[in-house]
């Protein structure tokens, strides 16, 4: 959601094919000198990285008579063109300074692109706060697992969600014995919103679970009446809780036969197998471990263990993290955490030798504080986070299941406030809402607006409201339109003409 601007003008004699859904339509240019602010970051150092790492990826695999699958190089592919102004883009204009922003096109990816993610990030957890989860406090459980198993559950999804489905069961059970033992209620129930984060800060292959659950049970009074009831973890009871997962998983896995399978013959499995271990999979450097700076001295202090969790056999439990049940900012910023991209370009530099520099937010303990990639060492690492066709990484569990009896009774439902401002606010949902199904979409202005604070169709020189003039689909309409802006570039308006 960041800022390309290009300020051009344009003469009146320039006339342009455009695309309205489809539909060919010619539009004239305004006979007056504007300015054109082209957002979106198509070009930039991750494009330019991969459009490098995806050639050489190309002529390793080649030279090693490998195949990469097609929906990885399809991934790869249509991130090179999200955001070009070429594939197409809507026209914002501004009526009181001649004024024109062009949004192109996304490429819509759910692996690594910065972009995309970012948007289904910010549009999904607003969803959530407002549609989805009950007015309680909330609570993180991450749960890990052994290092020899997450190469596995990356390749067989179904494991993955086979070992999850365990967890919950565990967790879930534990939280309704201790509501009958602490509160003394009966056929309690709770539930779970989990993302599957397929990646490290080091962007190594790190299959893990963030769960996000109500800090507490749900059951029903003498008069019927829905009652929550809150359940706190201790570090004992996470230790009886990590050993019960670790077992139970461990057996289930076994019982699968997943010890007697062969290696898969893909080229992504061996990029699983690298990423995992921390190291390169191609190139002059295949086998070597990543390249790191140390830039801090490393830090030998005893970690307290309800900071970090508890441990058994590789799996790792936390539930350190919670939010009362009157911030609901809290908790959207929570669900961002929980659907973050794997990627933050802010913290990708360039070197002048052409390799990249990844930091990392904060110093790990051994003092590492950034990683060393060439293009083609960090396209592998993008591409090993690529998650095949149709395969869900977003589960609901429990109550917040869609089709759970008490679903209805506990989320709340978003309706127009009475308030001046004309916002809106959270109320309970007595019954289940009728008439036309809410659409999950959610407008690229109000998310910019509910993150950022920033309107989308806000003019940056006047403050004034854009309007779509039209969208822009493809070429040649983008090509004509883009040349004829080039063509007769004259710079930015002066203040005193905007006013």
């Amino acid at each position: 959601m960041t800022d390309d601007r290009r300020h051009v003008g344009v003469g009146g004699a320039n006339t342009a094919l455009l695309r309205w859904v489809g539909a060919a339509r010619c539009v004239q240019m305004p006979p007056a000198v504007v300015w054109v602010e082209t957002r979106g970051t198509h070009g930039d150092l991750l494009h330019q990285t991969v459009a490098v790492g995806m050639a050489e990826l190309r002529i390793v695999l080649d030279e090693a008579d490998q195949e990469l699958s097609a929906f990885v190089w399809k991934e790869l592919e249509r991130y090179l063109g999200c955001g070009d102004p070429q594939n197409g883009f809507a026209w914002l204009v501004c009526e009181r300074c001649d004024g024109h922003r062009l949004v192109p096109f996304s490429c819509k990816g759910r692996a690594f692109c910065p972009c995309c993610c970012g948007r289904r990030m910010a549009e999904r957890a607003a969803r959530w706060c407002e549609t989805h989860f009950a007015e309680v406090p909330h609570r993180q459980w991450v749960l890990t697992v052994a290092w020899p198993r997450r190469r596995l559950l990356a390749w067989r999804p179904e494991l993955a969600r086979g070992v999850l489905d365990l967890a919950l069961r565990e967790v879930f059970a534990w939280l309704v014995a201790q509501a009958e033992e602490q509160h003394g209620v009966a056929d309690a129930r709770t539930g779970a919103v989990t993302v599957e984060q397929r990646f490290g800060s080091s962007l190594a292959l790190n299959l893990h679970f963030h769960c996000l659950l109500p800090d507490g049970v749900w059951a029903r009074d003498e008069a019927g009446v829905l009652r929550f009831h809150r359940v706190r973890p201790t570090p004992e009871a996470l230790e009886t809780l990590v050993r019960r997962i670790a077992e139970a998983s461990e057996r289930w896995l076994v019982g699968q036969g997943v010890d007697d399978e062969e290696a898969p013959d893909d080229a992504q499995a061996v990029l699983f197998a690298a990423s995992v271990a921390n190291q390169v999979a191609a190139g002059q450097r295949a086998g070597q471990p990543v390249r790191r700076y140390r830039a801090v001295p490393p830090r030998f202090e005893e970690v307290s263990r309800s900071g970090d969790g508890v441990l058994c056999e590789g799996y790792g439990l936390h539930a350190g993290t919670w939010v009362p049940a009157s911030d609901r900012v809290g908790l959207e910023q929570l669900a961002r955490y929980l659907l973050r991209p794997p990627l933050a370009k802010a913290r990708l530099e360039g070197r002048p030798d052409g390799q990249v520099v990844l930091h990392l937010r904060k110093p790990w303990r051994d003092g590492t504080a950034a990683f060393l990639f060439t293009p083609l060492e960090l396209t592998e690492k993008l591409a090993a986070l690529v998650v095949r066709p149709r395969v869900h990484t977003t589960h609901f569990h429990g109550v917040y299941a869609a089709h759970a009896a008490w679903r209805a009774e506990l989320v709340p439902r978003r309706v127009p406030d009475a308030g001046r401002d004309g916002k809106t606010t959270l109320l309970r949902r007595p019954a289940p809402l009728k008439g036309r199904k809410r659409s999950a979409w959610c407008p690229w202005s109000e998310l910019l607006e509910r993150v950022f604070g920033t309107g989308g169709f806000v003019c940056p020189h006047c403050a004034g409201q854009m309007t779509l003039r039209t969208v822009v689909v493809g070429p040649p309409a983008t090509t004509r339109i883009l040349a004829g802006l080039a063509n007769s570039s004259r710079g930015p308006p002066s203040v005193a003409r905007i006013a």
